[in-house]
């Protein structure tokens, strides 16, 4: 499988570079990668987002991973400023897509750096967590201090609503454990990311209204961390937005429904 892996701002962030092209496309993946690094495990990252994209792809696609020593009162804001550092001496323009907890560094980074981002695609990601998200937050920060990531990640396959692909994926992360506990991150990186973001559940708001990219949004309508009015406000105060629902499901609707997920990927991209 052909990818670069590397480090930025003196070995504080991997990253992960696979596909060419002269365009570029960043991600700033979910919280999964706060639980175990990309660079641990980067040929199952590629293939993950070799399934999102075409195969005739022709952009360079980088994905950031995050600081393994993260603080919880390290902002999301911050973490976009070092972001922005590492694309403006190594990528250029691209388009930047913030995936769940990715959505958040995405949405400051789009604000702050215009000039680098030609587009932004939020995918289950709003500018604050629900009510019900924060109290879901804060149930996960528990389970991680008391029972581990393992716990961790079998709560979050609850979210999956679709009864045969929750158990499915279940058994996947069962059987896939005994390895991939040698590649999980301290429980600590997180706990400390998720209570920043429990902390500030709104914090993000006041960069929408400087967010000049076109930009695309896509939750699920049950989603369990962003309710509908949260993706409503989003939407409506980025100027150049659109919203699309995947109906019947959960924050986990690329697993959910992938097919209908990467069409409206697609059309957005201008691949369609």
């Amino acid at each position: 499988m052909d990818y670069q892996t590397g480090y930025f701002l003196d070995g504080k962030y991997p990253y992960l570079k696979f596909g060419s092209g002269e365009k570029k496309l960043v991600i700033f993946p979910p919280s999964r990668d706060l639980m175990c690094s990309l660079a641990l495990n980067p040929e199952k990252q590629v293939k993950i987002y070799r399934q999102m994209l075409p195969k005739d792809y022709n952009r360079e696609v980088f994905i950031l991973g995050y600081d393994v020593n993260i603080s919880a009162d390290r902002w999301c804001r911050e973490i976009a400023a070092d972001f922005a550092s590492f694309i403006d001496k190594e990528v250029g323009p691209a388009i930047i897509v913030g995936i769940s907890y990715g959505g958040a560094v995405a949405i400051p980074f789009a604000d702050q750096n215009p000039e680098l981002t030609e587009k932004l695609l939020l995918l289950v990601s709003a500018y604050g967590l629900s009510n019900n998200g924060v109290i879901l937050c804060r149930n996960l920060i528990d389970i991680a201090k008391r029972k581990g990531l393992r716990r961790v990640q079998l709560e979050i396959d609850n979210l999956i609503l679709n009864r045969w692909i929750r158990v499915l994926i279940k058994v996947t992360h069962f059987v896939e454990w005994d390895i991939k506990k040698k590649r999980t991150n301290s429980p600590e990186t997180f706990i400390n990311a998720y209570t920043h973001i429990a902390n500030y559940p709104i914090g993000l708001k006041p960069h929408l209204s400087g967010i000049t990219a076109p930009t695309l949004i896509i939750g699920g309508d049950q989603d369990q961390f962003f309710s509908i009015s949260r993706f409503e406000e989003t939407a409506k105060l980025i100027p150049n937005s659109k919203l699309v629902f995947i109906e019947d499901a959960g924050h986990p609707a690329p697993l959910e429904q992938p097919k209908l997920v990467k069409k409206e990927v697609l059309k957005f991209l201008g691949l369609s």
